[in-house]
């Protein structure tokens, strides 16, 4: 096995540079960077290279591995910054977030001092789980991995021994690891996403580099076009991905291989001056700690505006604090511990046990509702209790009329009643609900599904790894069958209109007609929040006044209205509806309020969609259309 120069490579330090401004850009929501998360797939490309160059150095020396030295080693270089990052984020979450989320923040503590934040962001989060912004330790889930990866590989050394048989072996690895991602960023976006497994090909990628699988790159000229194309690459990954982009299957291998070419070209490269210049270096050696200090920043902003997105001056703002923070942990911390004493470690073992021992303990306490609700100043007008009973209440008369019709049954068509089907994604309840309250002598099936609204090619606009995609397209080959459709006396539909544009929605209303559809209800938009609505409420009280400057108008509805006019369909203003005296109902008479997350409307408030336009409705469909 070759035995890795241990000089220090100024041009790696300018690769770190460039991913981990890519991530941070990227969560500071700078427009062009779509694909910046692309970052830490080159972060993983490096340690691979790294961590083989270093214990394949020592195998060749001492004909073995020291896992002992190895594991004190890593604990050294990752451990000291991770704490202070982990004890700081915590106090900021004591005083800043709302009962619920600290709650939620006490158990990725626990996780993330255990190095295993990436398996419990796979457990407890959704493809599409809208809370991930309000996370602060979101980000630790990488270093799950990294230290994971951390566990095996050395032993993977030491069982192969040789060269050739550990290049056998990770070959293997390789193969199988990118085709489980390839397969689960379809089938299992999340598990492709967050579990080591199906990221071990992006850090072998680095070791067989590492290894000497491809020869020094001898003369500028070649170097000079490795270099090119690997930066090449990596600019690829970062500006032209982005949510529609599967990953981290064959994907990943653009930024991967990308990063392998400009580790491979090194120094000898007439272009290495753009890595090693003394900004990139600089950005490179404190970037660990850049990027452990930036999303808690992120997130506790966030959380302190009461919304989602920056503006210019705050992106500004947080890229200083951020590069700020993360060279005076660089210096302050990572930089003092790194280095073993002349006493040894037994100094730092004790210190980090016990702040091991902390950290679960606070996590542990954070998660206990009595500790948690001593906080005074946090207490909470909505409790996480109620949040939770409104958000199943949405489903509650779709349950009830499925123990009456026996569920199997639920959503068959009944002979002598005006049978109505009801598409959309996870807002067609809300249609559902205001339709059976309004109109409960008619038999109603409820054709939906979360993220799947009706579109022809929904595939190929759907977010990449769409976790239900093959429901979705069989759901939309239904609601694209016109025998299916003609089924029923009149269609409703409702839709949330953000990725999913209003001129697809009136698209469809023009399918519908083409098929001679003849009675069709669609709802428009109405205020969504950026933020869950009972944490801005927490913060700011039930107070309309300091409440509506906080909500987020809708897109317009106007292409759908006036297609639905031209058609002889009928539009329901959903914002009218739920607007009394002039003032939108951000919460009703009983305080109850509009959403309980970010757009979906409550129970009480989806029952009052067709309140006045109740007489209009039943009049259109009793009548032919003009």
């Amino acid at each position: 096995m070759r035995s890795a120069s241990p000089a220090y490579v100024p041009e790696i330090d300018g690769l770190r540079a460039i991913a981990v401004m890519a991530v941070i850009l990227f969560h500071l929501q700078v427009a062009t960077l779509t694909g910046g998360f692309a970052g830490v797939d080159v972060f993983f490309v490096i340690s691979g290279y790294l961590i083989t160059s270093g214990l394949s150095r020592e195998l060749a020396e001492s004909g073995t591995v020291s896992l002992r030295r190895f594991y004190l080693r890593r604990a050294r270089r990752l451990l000291p910054a991770l704490y202070v990052t982990l004890f700081a984020s915590a106090i900021a979450a004591v005083v800043l977030l709302s009962h619920h989320r600290l709650m939620a923040f006490g158990a990725s503590l626990v996780s993330a001092a255990l190095s295993i934040s990436n398996i419990h962001f796979y457990l407890g989060s959704g493809y599409f789980d809208a809370a991930s912004d309000y996370k602060p330790l979101l980000h630790t889930w990488s270093l799950g991995v990294e230290e994971q990866f951390y566990l095996l590989w050395p032993l993977l050394l030491l069982v192969a021994r040789t060269g050739r048989w550990f290049r056998l072996l990770a070959v293997v690895l390789f193969l199988l690891a990118l085709g489980l991602a390839e397969w689960l960023s379809h089938a299992a976006p999340a598990a492709a996403f967050f579990l080591a497994p199906f990221r071990i090909h992006e850090f072998v990628i680095g070791a067989l580099l590492a290894t000497g699988v491809a020869p020094c790159a001898k003369g500028t000229g070649k170097a000079d076009v490795a270099l090119v194309a690997g930066l090449g690459l990596i600019a690829v990954a970062i500006f032209g991905f982005g949510a529609r982009t599967a990953f981290p299957g064959l994907n990943a291998l653009v930024p991967c291989l990308g990063a392998a070419l400009v580790l491979w070209a090194g120094a000898s490269s007439r272009w290495a001056w753009l890595l090693n210049n003394p900004v990139s270096v600089y950005l490179g050696r404190t970037s660990y700690s850049t990027y452990l200090v930036h999303w808690p920043l992120v997130v506790f902003l966030r959380v302190a505006k009461g919304r989602e997105h920056f503006t210019v001056k705050e992106q500004v703002i947080l890229l200083a604090v951020t590069l700020v923070l993360g060279h005076l942990v660089h210096r302050l911390v990572e930089q003092r511990l790194r280095q073993v004493p002349a006493g040894g470690n037994r100094r730092f073992l004790v210190g980090l046990l016990l702040s091991t021992a902390t950290l679960l303990g606070a996590g542990w306490a954070m998660q206990q509702e009595s500790w948690v609700q001593m906080r005074s100043w946090a207490a909470s007008q909505v409790t996480p209790k109620e949040v939770e009973l409104r958000r199943k209440a949405r489903f509650q008369l779709r349950q009830q009329v499925c123990m009456v019709k026996v569920s199997d049954h639920c959503d068959d068509r009944v002979p002598g009643k005006r049978n109505a089907l009801v598409i959309g994604d996870s807002h067609a309840v809300d249609a559902y609900n205001a339709f059976v309250t309004r109109f409960p002598g008619d038999n109603f099936t409820l054709s939906d599904l979360g993220g799947c609204p009706p579109h022809p090619s929904i595939d190929k606009i759907v977010a990449a790894g769409h976790p239900d995609l093959p429901q979705c397209l069989e759901l939309n080959r239904k609601h694209h069958n016109p025998a299916y459709l003609r089924l029923y006396d009149y269609i409703v539909i409702n839709v949330y209109v953000d990725w999913y544009t209003g001129q697809y929605l009136a698209d469809y209303l023009q399918f519908l007609h083409d098929q001679g559809v003849q009675k069709v209800v669609v709802f428009g938009q109405t205020w969504r929040v950026h933020d869950d609505l009972p944490e801005i409420v927490n913060r700011v009280g039930l107070d309309r006044a300091r409440l509506m400057p906080l909500l987020k108008a809708a897109p317009s509805d106007q292409v759908v209205a006036s297609t639905a006019a031209r058609l002889g369909y009928l539009f329901i203003d959903k914002t009218d509806a739920l607007t009394t005296d002039g003032h939108f109902d951000v919460f009703d008479a009983s305080e109850i309020l509009f959403t309980y997350d970010k757009h979906h409307l409550s129970l009480e408030h989806s029952k009052r969609l067709l309140g006045r336009q109740s007489e209009a409705v039943n009049y259109y469909l009793l009548h032919p259309s003009n």
